[in-house]
């Protein structure tokens, strides 16, 4: 028979044995973002006028992150209402290690575009989607057309300075 001095013994050493240690708290760590898609105004003042509908509108941007590599796909998605249509290009080092792109897109299929949103997609492979992101754009019909107002490309200038119309990148 066991003496109760021993039985107080062994429930304290069961008891001690199945207590927990106090936690200690890690610290949290956040993971960078797998990469990340930004995309530059398309025109000076990111909208279109019939002027540059009437260019090719050079569309830029940066991608970044851990994921991100040079030779990954980006690629530009507009709605005319139609349908869907894409234009494509690769992504390159920009300089002292800035990732991007440049993609040229007829400035008629931006003007034409219903909800003047290009939705942007970094692929690597064959559907391996690895970031996305969209931009709303606007649209003046007006603006550009007698050559006293506008941004475009051809020459038209707005007070002084020289029109631009499309984006660079920096």
């Amino acid at each position: 028979m066991l003496s109760l001095s021993r039985l107080f013994m062994a429930v304290a050493i069961l008891v001690m044995a199945t207590e927990a240690l106090p936690q200690t708290p890690q610290p949290s760590v956040k993971a960078p973002p797998a990469a990340t898609i930004t995309l530059d105004p398309i025109t000076i003042d990111n909208n279109i006028n019939a002027a540059e509908a009437e260019e090719t509108i050079t569309v830029t941007g940066k991608v970044s992150g851990v994921n991100a590599k040079v030779g990954d796909m980006v690629t530009l998605t507009l709605d005319d209402g139609k349908g869907p249509t894409t234009y494509s290009g690769q992504v390159v080092e920009l300089g002292n290690g800035v990732l991007g792109f440049s993609i040229n897109i007829p400035g008629s299929a931006l003007f034409a575009d219903a909800d003047h949103v290009i939705v942007t997609s970094l692929t690597r492979g064959i559907n391996n989607l690895i970031a996305s992101a969209s931009m709303s754009f606007g649209t003046n019909p007006t603006l550009g057309l007698d050559g006293a107002v506008g941004g475009g490309a051809s020459g038209s200038t707005v007070g002084s300075g020289s029109g631009g119309g499309k984006a660079s990148p920096s």
